[in-house]
């Protein structure tokens, strides 16, 4: 078992030395943008498909070594407390609701304007905006203004990307929380047709009452 300050010493350096130095690098010498969260910032990958083989495995090398550090640092028991139960439902309520695309990419707005474009209730719309802020899904660069992220951009800019959200948080989520529900009532079957049924008031709230929100 390795325990020393080795590990934790290590990956900080094939994250900082060996890697990010190299996509830097890449970066810079070829005049490409520099990752960034704000409106304007590449929406995809910041190492294009065609940057060869040692750059796009440094990219993969310093995801997988800072995610390793952060459990780490977070130990066993705050590890296992970092997953929320909650975690998707802001997602949710921003592409079921295209939330997204209530107001214009380069400017920014109100918790009202929201609200009224959206039809959904005040109060519901500020806890969401802000846990989907905590996901770095818009920002608040002062108190009650609402603006843009690359992140939020894409998803009103990209309609096939929130309908990617929806699909995995409207279907897929629930789909999910199910699976072991269903294995254990059809006592471990794999057949396709041996289900649950998700009750009424957990189905996709679109099928209950109908909201819209356009421009």
């Amino acid at each position: 078992m390795s325990n020393s300050a080795e590990d934790i010493i290590t990956l900080s350096e094939t994250i900082e030395k060996k890697n990010t130095r190299k996509a830097a690098d890449y970066l810079s010498s070829h005049k490409l943008t520099f990752p960034s969260l704000d409106v304007g910032g590449p929406l995809g990958s910041c190492v294009p498909a065609d940057a060869g083989e040692e750059v796009e495995t440094a990219r993969h090398k310093i995801i997988d070594a800072t995610q390793k550090l952060q459990d780490l640092l977070l130990g066993p028991r705050d590890y296992l407390q970092s997953f929320h139960h909650n975690e998707l439902i802001s997602m949710q309520a921003v592409s079921r609701f295209k939330i997204a695309s209530s107001f214009p990419i380069d400017e920014e707005t109100s918790f009202d304007h929201v609200t009224s474009v959206c039809g959904l209730p005040e109060p519901i719309v500020r806890r969401l905006l802000r846990h989907a802020m905590t996901k770095r899904i818009f920002k608040e660069p002062r108190k009650g203004v609402v603006a843009h992220t690359a992140t939020s951009q894409l998803l009103a800019e990209d309609e096939q990307m929130n309908d990617w959200v929806a699909a995995s948080t409207d279907e897929l989520w629930q789909a999910a929380s199910q699976t072991l529900n269903a294995l254990v009532k059809h006592n471990w079957s794999e057949e396709p047709h041996e289900t649950v049924t998700i009750p009424l008031q957990q189905q996709p709230l679109q099928q209950q009452i109908q909201l819209s929100c356009v421009m």
